[in-house]
């Protein structure tokens, strides 16, 4: 390729990197990672997560708002995790591209649109309620049920696409999963090897890191909303590779809230010392009560009610708050006042049936109204009416304990064993 080719076309990729880092600064950050290449050899672009290759004559003729989204689109197959989570086929790339696109149409604008044909479907495939693996798993099916010799071929997404992960230093390798898929789990990365020496970091891993330093950099900047489906994905990817327990989840939660903390980075958090990432210390500038609502429909089990009164107790005694009580099903059964530290929680949930979240929370409204209060705590397995209710509604920060399905406002820690 001659030289002024060359040095155009990459001084228009340059341009399209600056415009994501200023107006998408989330996305624009993490694209310092992946570096340009221009290669005849792919269709449309393609990423291996260390690079993204072009092929020339389309770089040159796709527009330079078309050319923003085709980046971003390419980012966030490595910062989905794709190279490492679906087969690297036509319907794993099709997955990815629906789920990928479902995200960035929200986006879209004069100065950021999807290409013509890029695929986009959401009726059938919101990322918002199908993960990629759901969404494949319907292609696969589809595929199955055409004629003999159906539609297995390139990928059809003028996007652009994923490839094989790149190895070499920073990358581990592993044997083929089953299907093509990558392996759900994840080799431990504190291992050894014969030698006793740690093996190279993954590229997953350092991917991963990244994805959680531009969160936190966001956070720290006030642009906690800026963070991305796709940065929130990896987060919840990370604390299942950590097994990170709903019970700590929970209590971690629960002292941010009460303790009215806000980040101090100007010292580590030792608690988070293990961790692969920087995490701000958190310092205490007052301290808040809490409501917990327990659902009493006779869903999240009583296991589940005394551990969850044994995190609020233990909460309640280290911080010095209080905890107003609420157990409700499709109405407020009991209202217990406030608990003070050191108390125990009433024991037996009171109530049993439906669920419905309308009642408790507008409840925990009122009581949020009246001043001093921290945060509202809901248990629940998540099915129930009332979720129209949403965080501003409230009036304090929300979360779920569910052992059934998370909820779409305010944020949701799950239930596991």
């Amino acid at each position: 390729m001659e030289t002024k080719l060359h040095d155009q076309l990459k001084a228009k990729l340059d341009r399209a990197r600056l415009w994501v880092l200023r107006e998408l600064p989330f996305y624009g950050a993490l694209l310092f990672y992946l570096a340009d290449e221009l290669c005849e050899s792919v269709n449309v672009a393609a990423t291996n997560g260390k690079e993204i290759r072009w092929n020339p004559q389309r770089l040159a003729e796709m527009p330079e708002p078309e050319l923003r989204f085709v980046l971003v689109h390419e980012l966030k197959h490595v910062t989905d995790g794709h190279l490492w989570r679906l087969p690297r086929t036509r319907l794993g790339n099709e997955a990815a591209d629906y789920a990928v696109n479902g995200t960035l149409v929200a986006l879209t604008s004069a100065q950021f649109s999807m290409p013509q044909g890029g695929l986009l479907d959401l009726a059938r495939f919101d990322p918002a309620k199908l993960s990629e693996e759901e969404i494949l798993d319907i292609l696969e099916r589809e595929q199955a049920a055409e004629p003999e010799g159906g539609s297995e071929g390139a990928p059809k997404n003028p996007c652009g696409e994923f490839e094989e992960p790149a190895e070499g230093e920073g990358t581990t390798t592993r044997e083929p999963a089953k299907h093509g898929r990558a392996n759900s789990t994840d080799q431990d990365p504190t291992a050894t090897d014969s030698d006793g020496v740690a093996p190279p970091e993954s590229l997953k891993h350092e991917w991963e890191k990244r994805v959680v330093q531009a969160v936190l950099a966001e956070q720290a900047a006030g642009r906690g909303e800026a963070a991305s489906n796709a940065a929130e994905a990896t987060l919840r990817r990370i604390k299942a590779r950590c097994r990170l327990d709903w019970r700590a989840e929970t209590a971690d939660w629960l002292r941010t809230a009460t303790t009215n903390t806000r980040a101090d980075w100007s010292r580590p958090a030792r608690r988070h010392a293990w961790q692969p990432v920087l995490i701000a210390s958190r310092r205490a500038d007052a301290v808040g009560d809490v409501v917990a609502i327990r659902d009493t429909s006779g869903s999240t089990g009583v296991e589940v009610v005394s551990e969850f009164n044994s995190i609020l107790e233990s909460i309640s005694s280290e911080l010095g708050c209080r905890v107003r009580v609420i157990d409700a099903d499709t109405d407020i059964r009991a209202d217990w006042g406030w608990i003070d530290p050191g108390c125990p929680m009433p024991g037996k949930a009171a109530g049993g049936g439906g669920t419905h979240f309308g009642p408790a929370l507008r409840l925990a409204r009122d009581i949020v109204a009246g001043g001093g209060i921290a945060g509202v705590v809901f248990l629940t397995d998540g099915y129930g009416g009332g979720t129209e209710l949403t965080v501003p509604d409230v009036g304090a920060p929300l979360l779920w304990v569910s052992n059934g399905v998370a909820l779409a406002t305010g944020r949701t820690v799950m239930v596991r064993g």
